[in-house]
């Protein structure tokens, strides 16, 4: 793979971690028409990503309001579907400590902080 093409793969993936229509939109666009497959292959990865993040952020915004069963469903999909690093980390969109307030109880908490645990483990 030459340079070009390997540092337009590269672009393209980061572009996978900003989610704006913007982005959204010119990530289709490379993986309908880039001339290199390496690059089109790392733009519908990036726009997964996107998809993901979108689902994601409706369980968020579906969880205040859930009742306790359906909130633990949710709990139970976002940890599953989302990455584990940016559920930790506050400044993050999709922090958890958005949706696991004083109001939630403190099992759902210790279940979250469980399973990141783990799977930040399998990670490394």
């Amino acid at each position: 793979m030459n340079s070009l093409i390997s540092e337009r793969k590269v672009v393209v993936e980061l572009a996978g971690w900003l989610p704006t229509p913007e982005i959204e939109e010119a990530l289709g666009g490379v993986a309908d028409c880039d001339y290199d497959i390496a690059v089109r292959r790392a733009a519908i990865s990036a726009l997964v990503l996107h998809s993901r993040e979108a689902i994601i952020c409706t369980l968020f915004t579906e969880f205040p309001s859930a009742t306790p069963k359906k909130r633990w469903s949710l709990l139970l999909a976002i940890l599953s579907t989302a990455d584990s690093y940016l559920l930790t980390e506050y400044e993050d969109p999709l922090w958890l400590g958005t949706i696991l307030s004083d109001d939630v109880p403190a099992a759902y908490a210790h279940h979250a902080e469980s399973v990141l645990r783990q799977r930040k483990q399998k990670e490394n």
